[in-house]
């Protein structure tokens, strides 16, 4: 699972990883999104029974 952002970047065809540090400076991968989400879910599940969060990683 890409934890860099960036994580399949193409630079004159050739792949790269994103970098850690772009990580540390608060810019988004697809597993910080997905911690905040279930965070932010989990905070407000109890104002709406209906909201629940699907983590794709978990099927």
């Amino acid at each position: 699972m890409p934890s860099t952002p960036k994580p399949c970047r193409r630079d004159a065809g050739v792949r790269r990883d994103g970098d850690p540090a772009e990580r540390a400076a608060g810019k988004l991968t697809l597993t910080t999104i997905r911690d905040d989400l279930a965070r932010i879910v989990a905070q407000r599940v109890g104002d709406d029974p209906n909201l629940y969060c699907l983590d794709g990683t978990e099927l």
